[in-house]
């Protein structure tokens, strides 16, 4: 920050108020090269550091919007992903059940041991398909939110304002 007198540089220091330090700028140019009493200028940075807070905010928020909209943009497109990979690990479940099924059917009545053992993996892969359709439930149940245009013209349009 520059001094509005003389255009030097002004620097900061700080004054004990009710045994608070508080910081304010200060030009001591003429105290400093002239020995005079007062200092050139002298501002308390609350004012300033307020302002300067609100210009950043200012200029920052209709960034930071664009940066969130994109990684909302970015999460659903993980998501889609994701929907991709659970509906193959569901059509997978579901061929192992159905190949285990008929195993089973095909098996021979008189062979008891061999029909258990098939009974037995056919029970196993309908477990393994509800397990696995019960976890895309939870899956989906967390789904985030979709944003739609309207929302993003409004979005848009708060933080320009």
């Amino acid at each position: 920050m520059h001094c509005g007198r003389c255009n030097r540089r002004m620097s900061v220091r700080y004054h004990t108020q009710h045994s608070k330090a508080l910081p304010e700028y200060v030009c001591a140019r003429d105290m400093t090269n002239y020995g005079a009493q007062k200092s050139c200028q002298l501002l308390n940075s609350a004012c300033v550091d307020a302002f300067v807070e609100q210009q950043l905010l200012a200029a920052l928020t209709p960034a930071a919007v664009e940066v969130s909209l994109r990684a909302a943009d970015q999460v659903l497109t993980e998501r889609a992903e994701l929907e991709r990979l659970w509906s193959q690990r569901l059509e997978r479940a579901a061929q192992n059940a159905d190949r285990a099924r008929r195993s089973r059917h095909l098996a021979e009545p008189e062979k008891r041991l061999v029909v258990r053992q098939l009974e037995k993996e056919w029970e196993e892969a309908l477990a393994a398909q509800q397990r696995l359709s019960e976890d895309y439930d939870r899956f989906t149940r967390s789904s985030p939110h979709i944003l739609t245009a309207a929302e993003r013209q409004t979005i848009t349009a708060l933080a320009g304002a």
